[in-house]
């Protein structure tokens, strides 16, 4: 399990706690947001709940079974529990899409999330557990090529590109020429040398054309070269680099 201080386990009880009460406090509104708020409230009780049976706290895990006990008489858990998993899920993949470190470093602790949630005992024997176990199975890949990026990420951090050029230079095309002649069509192949333009991107200390490995960084590659970002292959992975920004992904 993942350790806590004493503080925050009791900062997750006191939200728990306070998440019960607004539970109970809800069989007085009208339907629709009565329904909203048993919604809210379990997914954060069950977020909250995931987290402490993963520290495997005794004295945590007993109180938290016993507000979530209550919770079930105002909301059924195994729906709850499903939501929650549900939500938690859109979250990954949306970190995932973000393509930004920051959330992309956040993910695993998120898939972790959703595997405690998986285990809950509230959706033990119940249709919603198959239903949450594949949303496990559909977040691990997410999990394994975020990580594949946060590394490609790492390495590439004293790599910051710091503008790109555009370099011409001569090179040949074949052009074809046709006319016709008393009813003949006649063909002419010949090669004429014209200026060709190519970008290059100074990255680091060293600079890259697209195609080109970096450096120093296996698996690494210049995707294609953009007026403010340089897209690169990372071990099949896209990551992405603002140009003359700060260092990491756009």
């Amino acid at each position: 399990g993942v350790p806590l201080s004493p503080a925050e386990l009791r900062t997750l009880l006191d939200r728990a706690q306070d998440d019960l009460a607004a539970m109970r406090q809800a069989a007085s509104l009208p339907e629709a947001d009565r329904e909203a708020v048993l919604a809210e409230r379990s997914k954060s009780l069950h977020l909250a709940a995931a987290r402490i049976r993963d520290t495997g706290d005794p004295q945590a895990v007993v109180r938290i079974g016993e507000i979530l006990a209550e919770a079930a008489r105002h909301y059924d858990p195994a729906r709850a529990a499903l939501a929650t998993a549900r939500s938690v899920f859109r979250d990954i993949r949306d970190a995932f899409e973000a393509r930004d470190a920051a959330r992309l470093a956040r993910l695993p602790g998120m898939v972790q999330t959703l595997h405690a949630l998986s285990a809950s005992p509230e959706l033990a024997g119940k249709p919603e557990q198959a239903t949450v176990a594949q949303l496990v199975e559909e977040a691990l890949p997410l999990e394994k090529r975020a990580r594949v990026r946060l590394e490609g990420y790492e390495r590439l951090k004293d790599r910051r590109p710091s503008g790109v050029l555009v370099v011409q230079e001569p090179g040949p095309f074949e052009l074809e020429l046709g006319i016709d002649l008393l009813g003949a069509r006649i063909r002419a192949r010949t090669t004429v040398i014209l200026p060709v333009s190519h970008s290059v991107v100074l990255l680091g200390n060293g600079s890259c054309e697209e195609g080109e490995g970096v450096a120093g960084i296996d698996g690494c590659t210049i995707r294609e070269i953009r007026a403010d970002e340089v897209v690169l292959d990372y071990k099949g992975e896209e990551l992405r680099l603002r140009i003359g920004g700060e260092p990491g992904p756009k």
